[in-house]
């Protein structure tokens, strides 16, 4: 990728694809640097300006989240690119200027990372649960082997509860209903 971003000369959109795979990989020093090449190639490229924001996002200055989702709303190809690139603005705004609603989706957020958790202890529980039910059913043991059958279902039971809860808690809290609980 070092390369081609090297070779892509004034390609501003090759920088930000470039961009968006170094933001894949976690190397967001680079994804930055590809991003800003973009914009000072393209000046209105949508892919590059939405890429500094996401990395804005990451390193948690949300008042160029702000600005980069407005100005990625204007550079928007199409109605579909400026409606998200709106609503994103809109949402990191109301974020920024409302504490409450910023709390509750801090909270939302960390609620969703303790579902996620927990969800994977669930497979891991799940797994040392066929373990015991293997052992069991080689020893001819029925009562380990039936006691591996129990960690199984009751850690898959908490496994699906855990995931119904996390696709319950996905969707952002609508701004409405904040400002409705004020009235």
């Amino acid at each position: 990728m070092r390369l081609a971003e090297r070779r892509a000369g004034d390609d501003g959109e090759l920088l930000s694809r470039l961009g968006e795979a170094y933001f894949q990989v976690g190397d967001w020093r680079r994804a930055n640097s590809a991003f800003k090449r973009a914009v000072e190639l393209l000046s209105d490229g949508f892919r590059a300006i939405r890429g500094m924001a996401e990395i804005a996002l990451r390193e948690g200055k949300i008042a160029h989240v702000i600005h980069n989702f407005g100005e990625a709303n204007r550079s928007a190809e199409n109605a579909a690119l400026r409606r998200w690139a709106g609503t994103e603005a809109d949402y990191f705004s109301r974020l920024n200027a409302d504490e409450e609603y910023m709390e509750l989706e801090v909270s939302r957020v960390n609620l969703l990372e303790r579902l996620e958790r927990n969800s994977r202890a669930a497979v891991r529980v799940s797994l040392v649960g066929l373990l015991v039910l293997f052992v069991g059913l080689l020893l001819d043991q029925i009562m380990i082997a039936n006691f591996g059958w129990a960690i199984v279902f009751i850690a898959i039971g908490v496994r699906l509860v855990l995931l119904i809860g996390r696709k319950m808690m996905t969707n952002r809290i609508p701004f409405e209903l904040v400002e409705r609980d004020r009235e």
